[in-house]
């Protein structure tokens, strides 16, 4: 199954590259093409990620913002395959389950790669697949409901996925470092829409919680 986001432009011969490694081993779960920013072509957006922080509940997209001069032209295994543009087998999907809809926006294909993870499948980037986005077109940039469901889906993964001793340091690091950084950038920007959105991202996490 290919999902492919409605804010990307495909190579005309993206797709073969993708069926082709999933069929070379039963052991990969799950593909993502090279993608490069649609309004930047010459350059990178993603050839794979790092692990997320357990916690900071973050990672970051290998590569992003490099010029592609084809020094990441090779297959490589990584963390997680990217929302705009991943393709699985049915079967994959029938064994693991489909995204959880609980994230509504951000996190949900990283919560799915980890679940594809821990069910003992591999992850591949696809380095001679190409792919552009229009990264943020549906949200904005740093528009009031992208930082909102980007900091709800990060307490949701956590919560969702990190256990024990890791769960409690992660916790206390959401609450006493990174939504307080939050909320102070948003009150600099001296916007009405980012003070509603602080009330809102509140009552956000006492709902996950």
């Amino acid at each position: 199954m290919l999902l492919l986001n409605n804010d990307t432009i495909v190579e005309s011969d993206f797709l073969e590259p993708l069926v082709e490694k999933l069929e070379s081993d039963s052991k990969i779960g799950a593909v993502s093409p090279k993608i490069r920013f649609f309004s930047e072509p010459d350059t990178l957006q993603y050839v794979g990620m790092t692990p997320i922080n357990p916690y900071s509940i973050r990672n970051h997209s290998i590569a992003y913002c490099e010029k592609d001069k084809g020094q990441y032209d090779v297959d490589a295994i990584t963390m997680y395959a990217h929302g705009a543009a991943m393709m699985l087998p049915i079967k994959v999907i029938k064994e693991i389950g489909l995204m959880s809809q609980a994230y509504f926006l951000y996190y949900e294909e990283l919560d799915w790669g980890y679940r594809l993870r821990q069910a003992g499948y591999q992850i591949y980037y696809v380095y001679n697949s190409l792919v552009y986005h229009k990264e943020s077109i549906t949200t904005g940039a740093t528009s009031p409901l992208k930082i909102y469901y980007l900091n709800r889906s990060r307490l949701l993964y956590m919560r969702r996925n990190i256990h024990g001793i890791k769960f409690l340091i992660s916790l206390l690091f959401q609450i006493f470092i990174s939504i307080p950084k939050n909320f102070l950038y948003l009150l600099l920007k001296e916007n009405l829409n980012y003070y509603l959105l602080i009330t809102v991202l509140l009552a956000g996490i006492f709902e996950i919680f």
